[in-house]
């Protein structure tokens, strides 16, 4: 090969800009002639330089020339060295260096590449678009004036013309200065090429201590050639860049095996200027021709996309508040109002549904959507009546509802009706959409308590939702338990509303009787129900075997059956899942009903492993009978194709035989052919989309391991996978390849390399079930971030000692140097204190080398792995343990500790199903909080027993926390901020909270919606204030 000299002699100067030509007008009496489609492409290639070992030389020698090949510099000069057409749009590839966007640059005023890459690609786009367009309208001309339409090649797979720009984003600089123009936004596909492959490195060997002896010969060897810069930083842009912008849209591809044409390049050398032309040439188009056929692939999928996007329908944006935060006292109130130990998912459900009901209704007392300051200043300047603030109207809609809910249990006498009770009538104010109306609702309909149907005190027991909230009742008199039926009536199950049926039954009633009946003569003696029960547990068996094809069902022996009312079948169901069983269904014909079947497997040595996959556009069974369509969030093209498109098609990345088009760029080259693979996508485009980014809120995974020990306890390990944090395989990944660049199989035939995407978030964990009781282990996040900062400064200490090691050993060599010169120059070793013009030891400079444990009791402090155990129990108790590393049991800053004379300590918490909560800690200390319904009920019973002033430590300020010392000492903590001291002597102390704690703890309390004990720390602070003036005055 040539030197690059030669060849850089032979690139032309940059061209001029092609000039758009006129529109076609269309003659009176031709309509309107449709545009075209157009597309076109960019195909970026990084220069990448090669080093290779030529030929022998003619005149002998033992070691090869190393010659550098850069592959960019080849096709620039293969592509200017071809003869130019007639018309310059004859070519349907454009190549763009760096050398004609300079220019390009200089002639806009100086602007930055980018800039002229813009002039010149927009002004490509416009030539070749008029063109097609006229094209299209002559040839409407022409059939209507009946003459021979001239003559029309549609573009193989939809593109006009490619754009090869070369070596431009070259720099993370350059890369920055492209996203800022817009440049990705411009194709229609942008496609990066990374040049992979081996180059082979000379080492020159030299010895600095021995001048005098000649220097080895070079080493050589062969390295994989370097990941650009500038694309791994592409790289990671195009995972940052928001969904649905031509950046996220972009891909990179490798080129494998580049070094290979480089070294063909040399089997042959050239001599003289025309061979010399020839030789640049034919190794131009053969990386031409490479990298096309590897970045052509994925132009095509990119069109296929950018397809597959325009079969969507709907785009569904998701609101993003903005501005003050949302107000949820209702949600609190409505909370607060149910005890603890009776909150369910349900009850929590409807509280957040009324909450988000008043939110998007507005308030009542505002005026067509203005704020409430805006509506009293508009009520003023109209001359109306003042508008009452929200805590007055609160308050007021409070002491209405306690009036009617007592009037309700205790005015209604006999033979009077609620409206004629004695007592004063009260006019209810506005009330939002949260509020039911007590008479329809409340927790007594003529004399019978809510979930009793028949009157009696008797509930079934499968009526999980009456048992629960039977009495409980919502301000306003609300019934709890009409609420949560409302909300199990939407739930979605198979099985419930003909979830999981076929649209249409095959068979009429009277086919299915027949059906029935043909059977019966078949079992005489036998009764028609027994025949009919053996017969279902036949299907179940069925089913079960389909589903747990490795052992044998026999349900026979399944003699007790429970018959469950249709009104309670959802709560059956929704208690049953909840056991984390497998779940099956069947569909039987026979009686149009859907065997459900909820199993456990238990696989041959008790382990188990199965998957659950919400993952983009995957439709279960019943969403597949059903007319609603999933909602999926947006996906980018990297992304759809690793995860939507090769999961319908298999093993679908294969590489076929691709065609190109004579002489890339000769004056007969036609639309570039883009290869016909078989990869086409076939999933269809949903009907509508969330405007949600797919590589963060996409491709849901459960994976979930189960063990069967043989003491009857179920372990489920569980990991959780959300989103994508890499889409497509990072350029410059090796795999094995071919000459041609195509992936080795195992037998060497060509086959698919299978990526597989990393998930954006995934969460591990393990749990037991046994007897009612289910524990588990997760990892402690709080020491896992200790450990890593431990981990970090001994490895900055590390570099520090290399540093350090490394500059002793640089003076260290600058001495021995020194004294080889004086001893080759034949003078005497230099003494102790002499200037030899070596750099003096700086000494140890770096710090004290790593304790490392000097016995088998200690143990480093980052070696250590802490967790927290957590046990649940029936009574809806919890506990949780978790190694108390904020108590330190090592020396201050030591990374080694002694087993053997301290051990980390234990923190113990117990949290039952009342809300009461106790901490035990490693150094014996025990602390008790009371939960806030508790103390709201406090607050109210104890306010309401006397009437003296609210006073820290008086009536109200009730006890929210305290704590037990192991020698007795125990402290109070009052509502107010008050804390009280008792010592075993009895010794008494106290403090009283200063007025600005006061304050902040009221503020506190009221941004939780904790009104009750905000209201008595607004009184005690009222009451502080007053004091306060009194005193000063």
């Amino acid at each position: 090969m040539p030197p690059k000299k030669a060849a850089a002699k032979e690139v032309p100067q940059a061209s001029a800009l092609p000039s758009v030509e006129d529109e076609v007008e269309l003659p009176d009496g031709i309509g309107p002639v449709e545009d075209p489609p157009f597309n076109y492409a960019i195909i970026h290639v990084v220069e990448t330089s090669f080093g290779v070992e030529g030929e022998l030389p003619p005149e002998g020698g033992e070691v090869r020339p190393l010659r550098e090949v850069k592959p960019c510099q080849l096709m620039v000069a293969k592509f200017k060295s071809d003869p130019p057409p007639d018309d310059q749009l004859q070519r349907s590839t454009v190549v763009i260096d760096r050398e004609e966007l300079t220019s390009l640059a200089e002639s806009e005023g100086g602007g930055s590449l980018a800039k002229g890459l813009r002039v010149r690609v927009q002004r490509e786009r416009d030539v070749r678009r008029r063109r097609k367009i006229n094209d299209a309208r002559r040839r409407a001309i022409a059939i209507a004036s009946g003459e021979e339409a001239p003559s029309h090649e549609e573009p193989h797979q939809g593109v006009d013309f490619i754009v090869f720009l070369m070596d431009y984003p070259s720099a993370s600089e350059e890369l920055d200065e492209a996203v800022t123009e817009g440049i990705f936004d411009l194709p229609d596909s942008w496609v990066s090429a990374c040049l992979d492959g081996q180059t082979v490195i000379e080492e020159q060997g030299y010895d600095a201590a021995s001048p005098e002896v000649d220097a080895p010969p070079p080493e050589r060897h062969q390295e994989a050639i370097p990941t650009p810069e500038v694309l791994t930083k592409l790289y990671a842009a195009i995972h940052d860049a928001e969904v649905g912008t031509g950046l996220s849209n972009c891909t990179i591809c490798s080129v494998h095996d580049c070094h290979a044409l480089a070294v063909i390049a040399q089997e042959e050398p050239a001599e003289g200027e025309a061979a010399v032309a020839d030789s640049v040439s034919t190794i131009g188009a053969a990386f031409f021709e490479k990298v096309l056929s590897t970045a052509s692939v994925e132009v095509s999928r990119r069109l296929q996309f950018a397809e597959w996007m325009k079969g969507i329908k709907r785009h569904i944006d998701i609101p993003v508040h903005q501005g003050s935060p949302l107000d949820t006292r209702l949600y609190d109130r409505l909370a607060s109002a149910i005890d603890v130990s009776h909150q369910d998912v349900p009850v929590l459900l409807h509280c957040l549904c009324e909450q988000v009901a008043a939110t998007l209704g507005g308030d009542a007392r505002d005026v067509a959507g203005v704020s409430g300051d805006a509506a009293r200043a508009a009520s003023a300047e109209a001359g109306g009546e003042a508008i009452i603030g929200s805590e007055s109207e609160l308050d007021l809609l409070n002491k209405f509802l306690d009036g009617a809910h007592e009037q309700l249990l205790l005015g209604d006498l006999p033979g009077q009706g609620f409206h004629e009770s004695s007592a004063p009538a009260l006019s209810p104010p506005d009330v939002g959409h949260a509020e039911v109306a007590f008479a329809q609702s409340g927790p007594m309909r003529d004399g019978t308590l809510d979930g009793l149907e028949d009157g009696s005190l008797v509930l079934p027991y499968l009526d999980r939702a009456s048992c629960l909230h039977a009495g409980d009742t919502l301000p306003g008199a609300g019934s709890m338990v009409d609420e949560v039926q409302r909300l199990l009536s939407h739930v979605r199950f198979p099985g419930i509303r003909r979830n999981g049926f076929p649209q249409v039954a095959p068979k009429t009633a009277a086919e299915r009787s027949a059906m029935r009946n043909r059977f019966y003569s078949f079992m005489p003696g036998y009764p028609i129900v027994e025949v009919e029960r053996l017969r279902i547990l036949h299907e179940f068996e069925n089913l079960l075997e389909s589903a747990q094809p490795e052992r044998s069902w026999n349900l026979r022996d399944r003699v007790f059956h429970e018959r469950i009312p249709s009104s309670l079948l959802v709560q059956v169901l929704l208690d049953a899942i909840k056991q984390e069983y497998l779940l099956d269904t069947k569909y039987d014909e026979r009686h149009d009903c859907l065997l459900v079947a909820l199993h456990c497997r238990a696989l041959p040595g008790r382990a188990l492993w199965h998957t659950w996959r919400g993952d983009l556009l995957a439709e279960s069974r019943e969403e597949a009978l059903s007319s609603t369509a999933p909602l999926c969030p947006e996906p980018t093209f990297n992304d759809w194709w690793q995860m939507i498109c090769k999961k319908t098609m298999g093993d679908t990345d294969k590489h076929v035989e691709d065609t190109f088009c004579p002489g890339v760029g000769g004056p007969d080259a036609g639309a570039p052919s883009l290869p016909d693979v078989d990869d086409k996508c076939k999933t269809e485009p949903p009907s509508k989309i969330l405007r949600l980014d797919a590589r963060q809120m996409g491709y849901c995974n459960i994976l979930e391991n189960t063990l069967l020990p043989a003491d009857g306890s179920i372990v489920f390990s569980t990991s959780l996978k959300r989103g994508l944090s890499e889409t497509f395989p990072k350029p410059g990944t090796p795999v094995p390849c071919t000459a041609e660049g195509l992936p080795l199989g195992a037998e060497g035939e060509v086959s698919s390399v299978e990526f597989t995407a990393p998930p954006q978030n995934e969460l591990k964990s393990s749990r037991a079930f046994k007897e009612g009781v289910s524990f588990g282990i997760f990892t402690d996040d709080a020491w896992a971030q200790r450990v890593t900062e431990l981990r970090k400064a001994r490895q900055a200490r590390d570099a520090q000692r290399a540093e350090a090691e490394a500059a002793a050993a640089a003076a260290a060599a600058a001495r021995e140097e020194a004294e080889a010169m004086r001893r080759a120059q034949g003078l005497p070793p230099a003494e102790d204190g002499e200037d030899d013009g070596a750099a003096e030891d700086p000494g140890p400079t770096g710090p004290p080398p790593e304790p490392v444990p000097s016995s088998t009791t200690e143990r480093r402090l980052e070696d250590l792995r802490f967790g927290h155990f957590w046990s649940a129990f029936a009574d809806g108790a919890r506990c949780t343990v978790r190694m108390h590393h904020e108590r330190l049991w090592y020396e201050e800053g030591s990374t080694l500790y002694d087993e053997a004379a301290a051990r980390p300590g234990t923190n113990f918490t117990y949290a039952p199903a009342s809300g009461f909560l106790v901490q035990v800690f490693s150094d014996g200390v025990v602390h008790q909080t009371w939960p806030p319904q508790v103390r709201s009920a406090a607050v109210t019973m104890q306010r309401a027993s006397s009437s003296s002033v609210p006073a820290p430590g008086g009536p109200g300020d009730v006890e929210v926390a305290r704590t037990v010392t192991p020698l007795g000492v125990v402290t109070r903590e009052l509502l107010s901020g008050r804390h009280e001291i008792y010592h075993p002597d009895g010794t008494r102390v106290f403090r009283n909270p200063p007025l600005t704690e006061l304050q902040s703890r009221q503020e506190r309390v009221r941004s939780r919606g904790a009104s009750v004990e905000a209201d008595f720390l607004q009184d005690l602070l009222a009451a502080y204030t007053k004091l306060q003036t009194w005193q000063s005055s």
